[in-house]
């Protein structure tokens, strides 16, 4: 993101002192019931001035839950609030950024943008025509224990980066009638479990790391609706670095983020947990404890609020969620072919 989009986000008039920022969401599903709705009304000086969605029936009952109202008309309640957070099906994703955007609102959109569904450029565009700060709900990247792993390996302490292996499971058996089960149908989820908990993975190794240039996947489990319950991706960077991500709906709980470096071998297992394990080459282990938030998207929305009060970027930027889509749509790709991937950030 360049300086001078940076330097001249818009405050749309927002008095930190004296004003709330004011809020609405787009959505009124789990995560919105479990995070995001709590995640703002924690906030101090702070208003959640609304609850949209297509069934004005279930948004009412959200609303009622939060000490709000509804509504299913979207350009009004952006005519009155600074930021809309975007937490609906991803079909939807680039539909409602896109118009909350036009009418001057900045926009926290959940992960991932919109993956093999549509472009995100004229968000982009309108983001700088606009001067609007826009973000991606990647949250992972503001856990105290990612930040501090990623400022070693820039100061260069362990050493080379040789290899990392993630790897996430957890039980996902929705019913026909289950309201979760959309994350069966690509054309409604923009993917399977990569998509959803594989994008998380793949934004932390791109923060850890850089961009990778080139990837392998393999998609397998595959449901009527055509998203993979299990996806392999081997991904490969410039200096020599590759990474293996395997993901899955499956019976038992897993998340593990593991580095070997020249120095060391590092892990964090549960990735949320905060505890980092450092397993020396010359025999000692070291342990850091550095738990996150309860509610991980707390840290995310204050964040962004800080962003736009301050007219900066915010820590979960427009770039990266493009970034994340862009190998997304490069695994999808692969897994069809059977062969690698390069990949161009830039294009």
């Amino acid at each position: 993101m360049s300086k001078a989009f940076t330097s001249s986000l818009r405050n749309r008039s927002i008095d930190a002192s004296r004003q709330p920022f004011r809020w609405a969401i787009a959505g009124y599903g789990d995560v919105v019931q479990r995070r995001v709705a709590p995640a703002i009304l924690a906030g101090e000086n702070v208003v959640l001035a609304g609850i949209w969605g297509r069934t004005l029936a279930r948004a009412s009952e959200t609303a009622v839950r939060f000490g709000t109202v509804a509504t299913d008309a979207i350009a009004p309640l952006c005519d009155s609030i600074d930021a809309l957070y975007v937490a609906t099906p991803v079909s939807s994703h680039m539909e409602l950024a896109t118009l909350a955007a036009g009418a001057g609102c900045h926009v926290l959109i959940e992960k991932p943008l919109s993956a093999g569904l549509g472009q995100v450029s004229p968000l982009a565009q309108l983001a700088r025509s606009k001067s609007l700060c826009i973000g991606v709900a990647y949250y992972r990247r503001l856990l105290p224990a990612v930040r501090w792993l990623g400022e070693e390996i820039r100061s260069g302490r362990f050493g080379r980066s040789r290899s990392a292996l993630v790897q996430f499971s957890m039980p996902y058996t929705p019913s026909p009638n289950d309201p979760m089960v959309w994350r069966y149908d690509r054309m409604i989820a923009g993917g399977g479990v990569l998509a959803d908990a594989g994008s998380h993975r793949l934004d932390i190794l791109s923060i850890l790391f850089g961009p990778p240039v080139s990837l392998i996947a393999r998609f397998l489990d595959v449901t009527a609706g055509g998203c993979e319950r299990a996806a392999q991706v081997s991904l490969a960077w410039q200096d020599g670095l590759v990474a293996q991500l395997d993901v899955a709906w499956r019976a038992h709980h897993q998340d593990r983020l593991e580095i070997e470096f020249e120095s060391a071998g590092l892990v964090l297992d549960p990735l949320d947990g905060g505890t980092a394990q450092i397993s020396w080459r010359d025999g000692r282990t070291d342990w850091l404890e550095l738990p996150g938030s309860p509610n991980l998207h707390e840290p995310l929305v204050r964040d962004f609020e800080l962003a736009v009060r301050n007219q900066h970027a915010p820590a979960c930027d427009l770039s990266g969620g493009i970034l994340v889509d862009r190998m997304l749509a490069a695994a999808a790709i692969s897994n069809s072919t059977g062969s690698a991937v390069r990949l161009d950030m830039n294009a």
